[in-house]
């Protein structure tokens, strides 16, 4: 709001400085020097300290408002928290059965039954009264790189052992997406195509004299110079048609002066890298359709893995659903102590009926299946 000032203070509802401090109060301004413009009449000590009086009440006005304001928002958010607060010792008291860790291990996977597949992503299995989900594709992602790895190990024993063509040429293993796989052509020995030297320190000259053997094995074929701390690559390894590199060259090197134990389990990371990347592109995928069949065949062979709970690259490959065998004795106990089991607690909650035996549970959780 812009108040016009009057050219004589005759007859006048306004007096100059009136207009003044509402101009300037209006647009926000506390500019003292501008007030002469419209009151020379007024001294400028007395327009001074008239909008420190009206800026004063005008700032407990403001102030009042913000306290008030302040004080309903701190209100809303104590009101929230006590709440908040509220449900989580509700939480932390509350007992069930479900908050226990559930254990699976080998041997219940080994025994597992198939329930169902679920959205073409999870095929759903029962484990000694315990409902967990399978990851089709990190299971099969599993098989497929333990296949690789065996497939390379028999591949570097056949060659350290000479064995010719014709010895090997009926040897092949499949992948979901990928057949006949030659264990023979897996791993093979090309030539470096940078010939360049490479310049070593002390140290990495001398894991390099004492790891020539395994590095011969694993298909690094060089030449090397101690005086001059130099080695020249003249062959690398090529895993699924992924030539290796003199960085990988450098790692291997570097992997191998880190081991104190053993040194022949050390294996290079590009083929490491190259067979679990191998294993993931020819896996089944998510949103492939598989028959019972087919389910129960990826839950067997996931069972004879070495780490058949994650897949090549450490995600989880079976989660533990719920756990049906502690759901039944929760609901008889509550049954026997005269309470009413909670519906919603629990997911796939059983009605309790009455007191079971072991036996009796067994019977009741093979009928549900």
């Amino acid at each position: 709001v812009h108040i016009s000032t009057p050219s004589t203070t005759t007859g006048t509802t306004l007096s100059p400085f009136s207009a003044a401090f509402l101009d300037l109060y209006a647009k926000g301004k506390r500019d003292i020097s501008s007030i002469s413009k419209f009151g020379s009449a007024l001294k400028k000590e007395d327009a001074s300290s008239a909008i420190d009086e009206n800026t004063s009440t005008s700032n407990k006005c403001f102030s009042r408002d913000k306290v008030a304001a302040k004080d309903s928002a701190l209100d809303w958010t104590r009101s929230r928290l006590n709440a908040l607060k509220t449900e989580i010792q509700k939480l932390s008291s509350h007992k069930s059965t479900q908050s226990k860790p559930i254990n699976i291990s080998k041997e219940m996977l080994a025994s597992a039954r198939f329930v169902a597949h679920l959205e073409q992503k999870f095929i759903l299995v029962h484990m000694d009264g315990i409902l967990c989900a399978v990851d089709q594709h990190a299971a099969d992602e599993r098989i497929g790189l333990e296949r690789l790895e065996n497939a390379l190990q028999s591949s570097i024993s056949s060659s350290n052992e000479c064995i010719t063509d014709d010895m090997t040429k009926l040897e092949s293993f499949d992948l979901s997406k990928m057949k006949n796989i030659r264990i023979n052509n897996l791993l093979k020995c090309l030539p470096s195509t940078n010939k360049a030297p490479i310049v070593l320190s002390p140290t990495q000259m001398s894991v390099l004299v004492k790891s020539r053997d395994l590095l011969n094995k694993w298909k690094f074929n060089f030449d090397a110079d101690e005086g001059s701390n130099q080695v020249t690559l003249t062959h690398v390894p090529s895993i699924c048609n992924k030539m290796a590199t003199s960085k990988d060259f450098l790692q291997m090197i570097q992997a191998l002066g880190c081991r104190t134990s053993d040194i022949s389990l050390v294996k290079p990371a590009f083929v490491k890298r190259v067979i679990a990347s191998f294993a993931c592109r020819y896996a089944i995928m998510f949103g492939d359709s598989l028959t019972e069949n087919k389910c129960k065949e990826i839950i067997s062979s996931l069972a004879t893995c070495d780490l058949c709970f994650i897949c090549a690259h450490g995600r989880p490959s079976v989660a533990p659903l719920v756990d049906m065998t502690s759901m039944i004795k929760e609901d008889c106990r509550l049954s026997s102590e005269g309470k009413k089991a909670k519906e919603g607690n629990i997911p796939l909650r059983f009605r309790p009926c009455k007191r079971f035996t072991p036996s009796q549970q067994q019977i009741q959780l093979e009928n549900w299946i």
